[in-house]
């Protein structure tokens, strides 16, 4: 007996607080509820912008945002940017490559914003940036793949 999968969705944007507009994962996704929370926004060109306001717990011991913090959200953010090529079906990460490029720090704004690039039968190639006060963060690429969840 295969177990079903319990796929998200995003929520209708939120009325009130600080992230107004934003809307968030449905979904369960334990390791990103731990890390996050992250947010997501449609634009008006129909694109997708991720947020993310690292607090204390995000942190390294030099007291700037942990890179496994960072990657976590370009994770997220990879299938934000993909919500239209991914057009609900199941999939996974298979490749995530993040550059860092400067220090983020505590309660700064992130967002992450990008593009895909390919999408295949199986694969959807995407590539972002995320930034903080308009400076560049981290640069990341990634492949996402499609697969069955009965197996």
């Amino acid at each position: 007996m295969t177990e079903q999968v319990q796929l998200g969705s995003l929520s209708p944007p939120l009325q009130e607080g600080p992230w107004r507009g934003w809307s968030f994962w449905t979904g369960r996704e334990p390791f990103e509820e731990l890390v996050g929370p992250f947010y997501t926004r449609r634009e008006m060109d129909g694109s997708y912008t991720t947020g993310f306001r690292p607090s204390e717990r995000n942190l390294n011991s030099t007291g700037i945002l942990h890179g496994g913090a960072i990657a976590t959200f370009a994770d997220y953010s990879l299938f934000m940017i993909a919500q239209e090529a991914i057009q609900g079906r199941p999939s996974v990460t298979v490749t995530l490559n993040n550059d860092l490029m400067r220090p983020a720090r505590v309660e700064t704004l992130l967002t992450g914003r990008g593009d895909v690039l390919r999408t295949t039968k199986s694969l959807v190639f995407v590539r972002g940036i995320i930034t903080s006060e308009d400076l560049p963060i981290v640069s990341f690429s990634g492949v996402i793949k499609f697969i069955n969840p009965g197996i």
